[in-house]
């Protein structure tokens, strides 16, 4: 089994900038990232704005392991009586 390392960072800054973003249309790219050291994405990145929701889809290589890709989307959901981005 292999592993691999993310960052949240950009997708969590396009969250907290959500609510001016209802008059973009779909499919809008509001950041894009590169594979770089610190990461571990097989290709660029990037966080969409679709039907009000912001996503990323990240294709990640998998360490310590002789091959292998994980596909993975991001989607935050609100949970009723939980703080979450509004806490910080």
């Amino acid at each position: 089994m292999g592993m691999a390392e993310i960052d949240l960072k950009p997708y969590i800054a396009a969250l907290k900038m959500a609510k001016g973003l209802h008059n973009l249309p779909n499919n809008c790219a509001l950041k894009r990232i590169q594979p770089n050291q610190n990461n571990c994405l097989a290709n660029e990145s990037s966080i969409i704005w679709e039907n009000g929701k912001i996503t990323q889809d990240m294709r990640i290589k998998l360490k310590n392991v002789e091959c292998g890709e994980l596909l993975i989307q991001l989607d935050w959901n609100e949970t009723p009586n939980c703080k979450g981005l509004e806490s910080e």
